[in-house]
């Protein structure tokens, strides 16, 4: 398991264990998903909102259907650790299988199915100049089956196995 503090980033950007966005390769930007994904897996609430920061903004239409909250989007750790601690109690438990990342200048898309919904899913990460996620986004297929020929047109970075395909070349 890759723990934070062994996060591959560019040295004089790691403090205390944190994240920043100077991903200097797309190997870089993989650690910091796994790492995600880790800790999702784990079901380590503490570990996943380490991540991000106290002010954060999350949007995800499933807020909108747990939670009740009309515009989708929570503000803060102490608004969405409820939010995701009712997703981590929920049977079967999550358990998530990352397909790739894709790394912008502020950003990462962690692509991921969602083993125990049968959903594939895109996390939409921006991070602040600490280094922490300031907003995020997470954007849902219906099913992973839902439909497979829209998936087999899909641009390469998103079309499953293509993360062995970026550390192979």
């Amino acid at each position: 398991m890759l723990g934070l503090t062994t996060w591959a980033c560019t040295p004089k950007l790691r403090q205390r264990g944190a994240y920043y966005v100077m991903f200097t390769d797309h190997d870089q930007a993989a650690a910091f998903a796994h790492e995600w994904i880790d800790a999702w897996n784990a079901g380590d609430l503490e570990r996943i909102l380490s991540h991000y920061a106290d002010d954060f903004e999350m949007s995800s239409p499933v807020i909108r259907e747990r939670m009740g909250v009309e515009s989708g989007v929570l503000k803060g750790k102490d608004a969405v650790r409820p939010y995701w601690s009712v997703g981590l109690a929920a049977q079967p438990p999550l358990r998530f299988e990352l397909v790739d990342v894709v790394v912008g200048v502020d950003a990462v898309a962690i692509y991921y199915r969602n083993l125990s919904r049968g959903r594939q899913v895109v996390e939409h990460l921006r991070f602040g100049d600490d280094g922490l996620v300031r907003q995020a986004q997470a954007l849902y297929s219906t099913a992973d089956d839902a439909s497979p020929e829209l998936a087999s047109r899909a641009p390469a970075p998103f079309r499953s196995g293509a993360s062995k395909r970026h550390s192979e070349g």
